[in-house]
């Protein structure tokens, strides 16, 4: 009904983790996000991974981001490995605001 919360996502396209050559570890995404009264349900981040630029997804991660945590905790753990990457931040229920995110990524090996 009116003012009810919807399913929504937030999508943000494809990046290179580092310079695009290597296979980087992304290790942590922190989303930067307010849950809003009535929140009831956490956020899903998803990461897709893949190798070319223009290619399809190789890898995913889909985690549970819990918006109850201390600040300090705000973050989701990955471990995957990739060229390039897309994040989705996305609810079935849920009233949020997102103002960005932070990665930890770490260089790999080139191939």
């Amino acid at each position: 009904g009116p003012g009810s919360a919807r399913p929504s996502y937030v999508e943000r396209g494809g990046r290179t983790l580092t310079d695009g050559r290597s296979r980087d570890l992304i290790q942590r995404v922190y989303p930067f996000v307010t849950e809003q009264p009535g929140a009831v349900e956490a956020l899903t981040v998803d990461t897709m991974l893949y190798d070319h630029a223009a290619g399809d997804t190789d890898r995913t991660s889909e985690e549970t981001f819990d918006m109850t945590l201390p600040e300090g905790q705000h973050m989701v753990a990955v471990y995957r490995r990739g060229r390039f990457f897309a994040l989705r931040f996305s609810t079935e229920n849920q009233l949020y605001e997102i103002e960005g995110y932070d990665t930890d990524i770490v260089k790999g090996g080139r191939r």
